[in-house]
C-alpha cells in the first residue's frame, strides 16, 4: 500500500467516524426527537433500509469474492473485490450521511 492509499483509506475512516459520532451524539442529545423523525420519515427512512439491505447483500458477495481470491488467486477476483469493496464503502457513507439527515433535528 503506498502513500496516497493510506492517505484516502484514513479519510473514509474519518468521514465514517465523524458520521456516526454525529447520529450518536444527536441520539443522545434528542433520544425521542431522533427518534421520532425516522417514523415521521417513513419514506426516506425505508429507503435508507433498503439501501442498507443491498449493501449487505453486496458485502456478502464481496466476502465470497475475498474466499474465492484466496482459494483461486489466478482468477483475476482481487480486482473486483478492490471495486466491489469501493462500492461498499460509497454506500456506508450514504447510509450514514442520509441516516444523519432523517434524524438531525433542525435548529430554529
Amino acid at each position: 500500500m503506498n502513500f496516497l492509499e493510506s492517505i484516502i483509506y484514513l479519510l473514509i475512516l474519518f468521514i465514517m467516524v465523524i458520521l456516526s459520532l454525529a447520529i450518536y451524539l444527536n441520539l443522545k442529545k434528542y433520544k425521542e426527537g431522533a427518534m421520532s423523525l425516522l417514523f415521521n420519515r417513513k419514506s426516506e427512512t425505508i429507503r435508507v433500509c433498503e439501501i442498507f439491505a443491498a449493501a449487505m447483500v453486496i458485502f456478502a458477495l464481496n466476502r465470497l469474492l475475498g474466499i474465492g481470491n484466496s482459494i483461486y488467486p489466478d482468477l483475476g477476483l482481487a480486482t473486483i473485490y478492490s471495486v466491489t469493496w469501493f462500492i461498499l464503502i460509497i454506500l456506508f457513507i450514504y447510509i450514514l450521511y442520509a441516516l444523519y439527515n432523517i434524524m438531525r433535528l433542525k435548529e430554529s
